[in-house]
């Protein structure tokens, strides 16, 4: 289960964003012009570290969470 309410969503559609993208990008590489096609594929780089980036700080944010939960409860009783 995740904690952030859009993160289902975001994990489904993120790959769709990229593949149209990529394909946008390719079209337009073989269309028109290289530069519109490599500005696509900078958007991918970036949109890609930023998933990344947020899957990372997500992990994190449960690690600190888990933490704080085991300091509350306190020392177990049979330990």
């Amino acid at each position: 289960m995740t904690s952030q309410p859009g993160a289902q969503l975001y994990s489904r559609l993120f790959p769709v964003l990229i593949l149209t993208t990529v394909w946008v990008g390719v079209a337009t590489f073989a269309v028109q012009e290289a530069s519109a096609s490599l500005n696509c594929f900078i958007g991918v780089f970036f949109g890609i570290r930023l998933d990344w980036h947020m899957a990372s700080r997500r992990a994190c944010e449960r690690r600190i969470a888990a933490l704080g939960w085991r300091q509350l409860r306190g020392p177990h009783p049979s330990g």
